[in-house]
């Protein structure tokens, strides 16, 4: 009987600690998933504002180039390009109502500054100065964009030319 009761007085601490240990283990387990689960989140908003960004930037590079070599796209190109634009700005429209809750307010505050910035006169200017112009206000803004992006993400930034680089960290390890 002696020996059941010593049995169970040394069990007893290491069932504790068995049971705590595991406890733990589950708390930082799910708190890593739920940060990479965040991570993630923000890579798919700020990939979806890439790609905006692009087809913004396609749409001015083509009506640039086309005027640039005196030519005219096709009407139907012309409306495809139209859509694309249209849906490209109505995603940077929600990225900055809603975004904040997804991506920094840097990224927020960028997208701003570019929906406000200052715009030539369409019926003063010719389609090749509007469509320089907001070529380079395209650029500005992704190279910012990609600045920040890779900050939020913690991600290295080399340079607007290269490509930005995991920091060999866990997303979960900034959580």
């Amino acid at each position: 009987m002696d020996f059941l009761i010593n049995s169970a007085v040394a069990l007893i601490p290491a069932l504790i600690i068995s049971v705590i240990t595991a406890l733990v283990t589950v708390q930082l387990s799910l708190r890593r998933f739920y940060a990479e689960r965040w991570w993630d989140r923000k890579v798919e908003a700020y990939t979806s504002i890439f790609e905006a960004l692009y087809r913004l930037k396609h749409y001015s590079d083509v009506k640039y180039e086309d005027n640039l070599a005196e030519r005219k796209i096709s009407e139907e190109h012309e409306k495809e390009l139209e859509k694309q634009w249209r849906e490209a700005t109505m995603e940077i429209g929600k990225a900055i109502d809603i975004g904040s809750f997804t991506i920094c307010h840097e990224a927020v505050a960028c997208l701003r500054d570019f929906r406000a910035r200052p715009r030539l006169i369409f019926h003063e200017n010719s389609i090749f100065e509007l469509a320089a112009e907001e070529s380079k206000y395209l650029n500005d803004c992704i190279t910012a964009l990609k600045i920040i992006a890779a900050k939020d993400l913690k991600l290295k930034y080399r340079n607007a030319n290269k490509a930005m680089e995991p920091t060999g960290e866990t997303p979960a390890a900034h959580g």
